[in-house]
């Protein structure tokens, strides 16, 4: 739960990062806290992991480089509660991708909670005036940030599993650390392929120094999830942390002023299909 928490919290202080600053900046930033406060973890809980937790390091931090860039970019573009409940697609994808590898097929009420995350989704992504029965969808498609939002969920449905994997092969003290270091890595070498760092961002002394919250947040979350994942299924972890859902559309209409009045019903939906698909 702290990890739903510390979440929520996060997206509410990416938000208003992105109001002022570009996304790739507010993503390195953070990531940047995100690797000074994990890093000391490795000296602390050292470990001597196989050549195979090597590999799985690489294969998710290309991942969650792509995914942390498109999800500050999602936040920026779209409301929190309308581009955070995508993120509950995730269980719907690791269900479809056991099918099509192992064959299993999901419980009954699996099945209901694929249909409640459908239906939060389809709700919350009607518009005032939509006549047609697929536009939701569409508004889904046409929606940036929304689009963004669903490429991290089909991302972070590969990369859970991936994260247990690691975690066995080490522990998750030095597995945070170790991913903080290679994430803000790999970033910095996108942002330079990018096009570098904008000068705009970074012209204060201070810029990096009072942008330390979400990377505070971000690394409490992370730190919690893997913590847990090292106790419990993934399925019932990730299911926890995603309560942040609900949590950061709350922020988002109590802080932000979002209108978020017809978004808290289905967004239960969504929770309520997520927790169906984790029962077996």
């Amino acid at each position: 739960m702290g990890a739903s928490i510390s979440d929520a919290v996060h997206n509410l202080y990416i938000k208003k990062q992105t109001l002022r600053l570009d996304a790739l900046s507010v993503s390195w930033i953070r990531s940047l806290w995100i690797a000074i406060l994990l890093s000391p973890l490795i000296f602390f809980f050292p470990a001597s992991p196989a050549p195979l937790f090597w590999g799985i390091l690489f294969v998710r931090t290309t991942l969650d480089t792509v995914a942390t860039v498109l999800y500050v970019n999602s936040i920026k573009q779209s409301d929190l509660s309308v581009a955070l409940p995508l993120i509950a697609l995730s269980p719907l994808f690791i269900v479809i991708i056991d099918f099509f590898i192992t064959g299993a097929t999901p419980s009954l009420a699996g099945f209901f909670g694929i249909l409640l995350i459908v239906a939060g989704t389809y709700i919350i992504h009607i518009e005032k005036g939509d006549k047609n029965l697929f536009a939701p969808f569409i508004n889904i498609y046409k929606d940036k940030g929304s689009r963004m939002m669903l490429g991290v969920s089909i991302i972070w449905s590969i990369t859970s599993t991936i994260h247990t994997i690691a975690i066995k092969q080490s522990n998750p003290y030095f597995y945070a650390g170790v991913s903080g270091i290679a994430i803000i890595f790999f970033l910095t070498v996108f942002m330079f392929f990018k096009g570098g760092f904008k000068s705009q961002d970074f012209e204060s002394s201070s810029a990096i120094p009072k942008n330390i919250v979400p990377g505070v947040l971000g690394a409490t979350a992370q730190l919690f999830q893997f913590i847990a994942q090292s106790f419990a299924p993934a399925a019932y972890v990730i299911a926890i942390k995603r309560t942040s859902i609900l949590f950061s559309s709350l922020l988002g209409g109590f802080v932000l002023k979002e209108n978020i009045k017809n978004r808290i019903f289905p967004t239960l939906l969504v929770l309520l299909g997520i927790f169906l698909i984790i029962l077996k």
